[in-house]
């Protein structure tokens, strides 16, 4: 990003209390972060933000120092970036209710990947097979995506890299702190072509919030499916799989044994209906590759995304937590807190454990 609306765009997007509400507002109401926008700014903050002082916020995006390291990080790692008003940004997320200021990209995103996930907590069988899932699917040249967590995540990307494979990670923080933990894994990832993707503020540090926030860039991407390999049930990966689901990608799970509690999320989703019983890599590949050439023409739509946003619909396919019903449902928080506390006055939801129970 170059020019000066670009610029200040992404100043504003890292400054403390300015977020995607803010920036949304701005837009629609200006159409631009460039021309006039001083004058456009003090006008914004006295009608929408009056306790904001202008002047410092000024003062703040013309400091040098302040903005010397994080363009400097753009420069060194040729990072693209996406916002949310630009062309190229998935119009599916904002359906989807999810409030994503911009993208920050390294590398090339592919448009036919996989996506592979499941618990940080992963069995030694439950990473042998997904290193085997994504090695095989990367052998035919499917990018392979997935978080960059512990477990089933760095299995995957593992696999494809095992192979030569091109692998993408969505990461669940910002690109700086991620980087700087991850740097030569990081290389092997771009060195093979594939790419670094992340949905938050570059300095952003990963918290409880901002990984179930990422799952839904992974079904997305998944634009050729989504395989659920090691799930107990209240995993994290699920609601990749609700997401998946919700912009109707195809979605698989594998099952080792039916009794044992770390598949306990991949056996509701078979037997739900939800996902397709996958057992091996050739398998989950004929059923990939024929999904692909049956739907080849066909574009996902608007039409595609649930807009069902009430917990109660949630609630009742399992017991979830807050943060899992503020993204399923789009709902603002205190809006949620009402129609959650209405629902345990009902009597139809209790709190058990840090989970939302659906009790009838």
């Amino acid at each position: 990003m170059t020019s000066r609306s670009e610029e200040t765009f992404l100043k504003l997007l890292h400054l403390r209390g300015i977020g995607y509400k803010f920036l949304k507002g701005f837009y629609e109401r200006f159409g631009t972060f460039g021309e006039n926008f001083k004058e456009n700014l003090r006008e914004f903050l006295k009608e929408k933000y009056p306790k904001r002082d202008p002047e410092e916020v000024l003062s703040t995006l013309r400091s040098r120092e302040r903005w010397k390291e994080l363009f400097g990080f753009l420069e060194k790692f040729r990072v693209g970036v996406i916002p949310f008003f630009d062309k190229r940004f998935p119009r599916e997320l904002q359906l989807l209710g999810l409030s994503v200021p911009a993208l920050f990209l390294i590398g090339e995103l592919p448009t036919d990947g996989f996506a592979i996930v499941g618990t940080r907590r992963a069995s030694a069988e439950g990473k042998r097979m997904t290193e085997r899932f994504a090695a095989y699917l990367a052998e035919k040249g499917i990018p392979v995506i997935s978080g960059g967590a512990a477990g089933i995540d760095r299995a995957a990307h593992g696999g494809a890299l095992s192979v030569g494979g091109i692998t993408g990670v969505i990461a669940g923080e910002g690109l700086m702190p991620f980087i700087s933990k991850n740097g030569a894994f990081v290389r092997r990832i771009l060195d093979n072509g594939g790419f670094i993707l992340s949905q938050f503020p570059l300095t952003t540090t990963g918290a409880k919030w901002t990984f179930p926030q990422r799952n839904a860039l992974i079904a997305y991407f998944g634009f050729r499916g989504t395989l659920i390999v090691e799930a107990p049930k209240r995993s994290g990966a699920l609601i990749t799989a609700d997401y998946a689901e919700r912009l109707k990608r195809p979605l698989f799970a594998y099952l080792n044994c039916t009794h044992n509690p770390a598949y306990g999320g991949n056996v509701e989703l078979i037997k739900g209906g939800r996902a397709r019983l996958i057992t091996e890599p050739q398998e989950l590949l004929d059923s990939v590759e024929n999904i692909h050439k049956g739907n080849s023409s066909e574009e996902l739509t608007p039409a595609g995304v649930s807009k069902e946003n009430s917990p109660k619909s949630f609630l009742k396919e399992k017991p979830r937590t807050f943060e899992e019903l503020l993204i399923l449902t789009s709902l603002p928080e205190e809006e949620l807190l009402e129609k959650l506390t209405l629902l345990e006055l009902e009597g139809k939801v209790i709190q058990e454990g840090g989970y939302y129970i659906y009790s009838g």
